[in-house]
């Protein structure tokens, strides 16, 4: 079977509707994920170096 996780912060994902843009996007916010809208500029990471521990 396929494993089941998810990590969203108490109440998300909510698609709370702003300025007539839907929330599309995820963020990670204090350790949990929140829907956001996508035009939202917010730091991001491209790249992660994975070590084998």
């Amino acid at each position: 079977s396929i494993p089941s996780y998810d990590n969203w912060d108490s109440g998300q994902p909510n698609n709370y509707r702003k300025n007539g843009e839907d929330q599309d996007c995820a963020m990670l916010f204090l350790g949990k994920w929140n829907d956001n809208q996508c035009s939202q500029k917010l730091p991001f990471i491209c790249q992660i170096v994975f070590v084998e521990v």
